[in-house]
């Protein structure tokens, strides 16, 4: 090896090293930019007083303003509003995606399919809800709970149907000829083989489009009669200026979300050990 080559390998290294470290560097920096906002309205929820700096020590922190938050009028009414459409849009969207995903191993034309599905992902909200507002009142549809569930299928459904699609796409086709031929019928094939290999993808998908629906206020804002969601109460509430129940319900809501996204994580990691384990 010449003088030259070993030079050159140093650098070659040194290179791949500086770039491992910068990309590893820009990830951190993109991930604190994500989650800190969140992290530190879950912090000053505890003393909005503080909201000008970090409380220092615990004796800083309270919750009396959780405590105040649940003794509010509206706000039992306005969560369970808002549970019942998330736990409908949940529903309804991951059977349609689970029908779509069924559907999609069959076709021929697979790009088009998944073009039309995900298109309403690129229509503005505010656009999709004055449209269905005024076809709602079109055919007569009074504005309620249901029409906000409709809206707000229309808006989970692409984000679900893709995360199902993840999941129907490692199914081989070849496992169901097998039950076929040992006699399973469409339903025992389906029960079998197929819901137990994507049932990751279906129930990632549900809880996709609750968590969606649940944070969604401009289709609910236009779909809705005079009940409200949790979002509109959240609006209605700071219009008036931010009340400092406002930072605990937020800090509420983001640890009902940490809370069931870490539930979906050890459910699937149950899923793939089973799976490991029964492979």
């Amino acid at each position: 090896m010449t003088r030259g080559s070993h030079w050159k390998g140093i650098l070659m290294k040194t290179v791949n090293v500086l770039t491992k470290v910068c990309l590893w560097a820009f990830t951190i920096l993109i991930l604190i930019f994500i989650f800190l906002p969140s992290f530190y309205l879950l912090i000053i929820s505890f003393e909005p007083s503080k909201l000008e700096r970090i409380p220092r020590s615990f004796s800083d922190f309270s919750l009396k303003w959780y405590i105040r938050l649940f003794q509010r009028e509206r706000l039992p009414e306005a969560i369970k509003q808002s549970v019942i459409v998330g736990l409908l849009t949940a529903a309804i969207a991951s059977f349609l995606s689970l029908l779509s995903g069924i559907s999609y191993r069959k076709l021929r034309k697979k790009s088009y399919f998944l073009g039309l599905l995900i298109f309403p992902i690129f229509v503005p909200g505010i656009i999709m809800a004055i449209s269905l507002a005024v076809f709602f009142k079109l055919i007569n549809i009074h504005a309620s709970m249901y029409t906000v569930v409709l809206g707000h299928v229309l808006y989970a459904l692409p984000y679900a149907a893709i995360v199902t699609l993840v999941s129907f796409s490692g199914l081989k086709e070849s496992c169901i000829e097998a039950a076929r031929d040992l006699g399973a019928n469409g339903f025992r094939a389906f029960k079998d083989i197929i819901f137990p290999l994507t049932r990751g993808g279906i129930f990632g998908g549900a809880l996709f489009a609750f968590l969606l629906s649940l944070n969604e206020f401009i289709r609910a804002y236009f779909l809705s009669g005079w009940q409200e969601t949790l979002s509109m109460y959240m609006f209605g509430q700071m219009k008036g200026g931010a009340d400092p129940s406002i930072y605990a319900l937020a800090g509420f809501i983001l640890l009902v979300s940490i809370f069931l996204v870490l539930i979906a994580l050890i459910y699937f990691s149950f899923i793939r050990y089973s799976s490991r384990s029964l492979g």
